[in-house]
Parts: structure tokens; sequence; C-alpha cells
């Protein structure tokens, strides 16, 4: 058992289809680091060019929304949800 990305609609075209993936990780980088390599896009979509949390996408472990310097560094543990959404602009 590992931790489980929950994957939203737009990049499943990435995932071949797939609206799950699991991987072996202790931590939230670990785990982003394990779907990139199945998936090397999904590294591009989740992470800056410095390799922190991309701005236009909220990652959420177990429900709680991961943000700030740590956030990658959070354990994580078998059985754990992430969950990506894209962060939605716009406005008038």
């Amino acid at each position: 058992m590992g931790v489980t990305f929950s994957i939203p609609a737009p990049y499943r075209k990435i995932t071949g289809g797939k609206a799950e993936v699991e991987v072996q990780a202790g931590t939230v980088r670990q785990a982003i680091d394990g779907l990139a390599a199945a998936y090397p896009d999904m590294a591009r979509r989740l992470l800056n060019e410095k390799r922190g949390l991309n701005p236009y996408v909220s990652v959420y472990v177990n429900g709680e929304h991961l943000h700030g310097e740590g956030a990658l560094e959070r354990q994580v543990a078998d059985g754990d949800r992430l969950v990506v959404m894209p962060v939605v602009g716009g406005g008038g």
C-alpha cells in the first residue's frame, strides 16, 4: 500500500486516463517525485522551476490544503490521499 493521488480530469490525459495513481512515499515531495517518475509531465504541473509547489495548482493531503515553505516536506503514510486541483483564475 502507498499514498494515492486523485488526478483531476484536466490532467488525466497525462496519466493515460487514470483517475488515481498510487505511489510509495514518506513525504509529499517523494510522492510527487514518484508520480513524476511514472508521468514526467505531472512534475511540470505540480512544481515550479525552483521545485516548490506551483502556485496554479492546489494539493491537499487527506483534505488539508498544503501551503507554505514546508508543504513538500510534510510526512505522508500508507493510505493517505493526495488530491490535485488546478487553480481556476479569472474575474472581471
